[in-house]
């Protein structure tokens, strides 16, 4: 991992959707850093795994919910794949069949440990590429990330909220 400076990651504030508080964020004096994977076909699902959309099923995953509902529960990259048909809609075209050949990154994630994420961008784009390495259309994707790590705070992005350790 590399650390780089703050600025570098402002280039995504017109970018990115999520309910982001820049303020409070760039106060929290976050770090930024770059990581990389490099993902195929046998290790997709667990690198995958790792990722976390700002998008919402119920506890059945069976219907989809906005992250303020009681029963709303995070959706991974791999789950949204799996979902496609309940998340089409309220969460955008899933067009999971179009070409992987414009989908370089880096992507903005948030940090919500050392090892899991939350992406704040990119992640129609990532469903397309999972697919895709899972169903073996590509042999490879180096996923690159410019990640920021900051509190686990509601108050930063509403999402986050979801993700707060226990003994918080």
């Amino acid at each position: 991992m590399t650390e780089i400076d703050v600025s570098c990651f402002m280039q995504w504030r017109t970018e990115i959707r999520v309910d982001l508080n820049w303020q409070i964020l760039l106060n929290s004096n976050p770090r930024i850093w770059q990581k990389a994977f490099i993902c195929n076909s046998d290790n997709c699902q667990d690198i995958f795994s790792l990722f976390y959309t700002p998008w919402y099923l119920n506890l059945e995953n069976t219907e989809s919910r906005r992250w303020c509902c009681l029963d709303a529960t995070p959706v991974s990259i791999c789950n949204a794949v799996e979902k496609v048909d309940v998340l089409r809609g309220p969460y955008g075209e899933f067009n999971l069949e179009s070409s992987t050949e414009a989908l370089e990154g880096p992507f903005p994630a948030y940090a919500l440990n050392d090892e899991k994420f939350l992406l704040l961008d990119g992640n129609h784009r990532l469903c397309r590429v999972y697919k895709a390495l899972r169903c073996e259309e590509i042999s490879s994707y180096n996923l690159g990330l410019i990640v920021i790590k900051a509190p686990i705070c509601g108050s930063i992005l509403p999402d986050l909220k979801h993700f707060v350790p226990a003994n918080s």
